[in-house]
């Protein structure tokens, strides 16, 4: 599908068993601070990146870094750990895999160092998450057409 693939490199915690009580659904690894994904598009090239993660801690922000750059961030106002969090980005990602640093500034303190658990990854290339050029064509003929029967409808009226 257009979808790739992604993995922990390093930073995952031990699988913990699911807490429905909590909105934790099923099994889950926290991500320790720093940790590292490796991202594999489908294709290579421009991907929208999106990182869907849950969080305990309060007025958190998760930044991702990609070859040392800062490609997303996302703030969370709330500790509410059932809500599912977005970070989403635009990357041009390789073929081979990437390698993406996610770093949290603020950690849950109970000895290890935790951020958030990721709930799951897209990685899909730009030009399939948005319409095509003949759809956008189209799209634009049928606003001409429109807008030159509102033009006659209009001076038929003004005439009447």
């Amino acid at each position: 599908g257009d979808n790739g693939n992604w993995s922990y490199v390093d930073g995952a915690d031990y699988e913990e068993p699911a807490h429905p009580h909590l909105g934790l659904l099923r099994p889950f690894r926290w991500s320790l601070d720093p940790c590292i994904l490796r991202l594999i598009p489908s294709v290579a090239g421009a991907n929208q990146v999106t990182i869907r993660y849950q969080t305990a801690v309060a007025e958190q922000t998760l930044v991702a870094h990609l070859d040392g750059e800062i490609v997303g961030s996302n703030y969370v106002e709330s500790s509410d750990i059932s809500a599912i969090r977005v970070l989403s980005f635009d990357a041009d990602l390789a073929e081979g895999g990437n390698d993406l640093r996610l770093n949290a500034d603020r950690l849950l303190g109970d000895g290890r160092t935790l951020s958030v658990i990721i709930d799951g990854v897209s990685i899909v290339p730009v030009t399939a998450s948005g319409p095509s050029a003949d759809v956008l064509s189209r799209a634009v003929d049928m606003a001409r057409r429109l807008a030159r029967r509102m033009v006659r409808a209009v001076g038929v009226l003004l005439r009447g």
